[in-house]
């Protein structure tokens, strides 16, 4: 399964891509809020991981584009070292359509057991629809 990781530290791109490759997944990588919205629209992966701050465009208001994405209802974890209070998780969820919301660090053990859930969600899933002109499989998005 492809995994988004929509993340601008590199540092944390590369650990939490070792996490994904280590459980069996693919993850996709993308730096930039507007660089990961093309992949999540271009390749519809069923999970993306999405850091509450993003250059060029936040991760919550990311979220909430995605979600706006026609017939694409994938499986939302928004990582934030900064905005650990309750008020900004209910505002994720609620306002921008954020399934589960991980304060940072995330041990790799609590990281796969949210992807998980993605996977125990299989009529959510099936609400994943490839669009027609796919890009190839396995295409990273781009680092910095």
């Amino acid at each position: 399964m492809q995994v988004l990781i929509a993340e601008d530290e590199r540092k944390t791109r590369e650990i939490l891509a070792g996490y994904l490759l280590d459980a069996g997944y693919e993850p996709l990588i993308a730096s930039r809020g507007l660089d990961a919205v093309k992949i999540a629209g271009d390749l519809r992966p069923p999970v993306i991981l999405i850091d509450g701050m993003l250059p060029e465009l936040h991760g919550f208001e990311m979220s909430r584009i995605v979600r706006e994405m026609p017939d694409y209802d994938p499986w939302i974890i928004l990582m934030t070292a900064v905005y650990k209070a309750s008020r900004y998780q209910r505002e994720a969820k609620l306002r921008y359509g954020v399934d589960r919301y991980l304060i940072k660090p995330i041990a790799q053990a609590t990281l796969i057991e949210e992807i998980g859930a993605a996977g125990r969600d299989a009529s959510r899933l099936a609400r994943v629809r490839p669009r027609a002109a796919m890009a190839p499989a396995g295409m990273m998005g781009t680092s910095r």
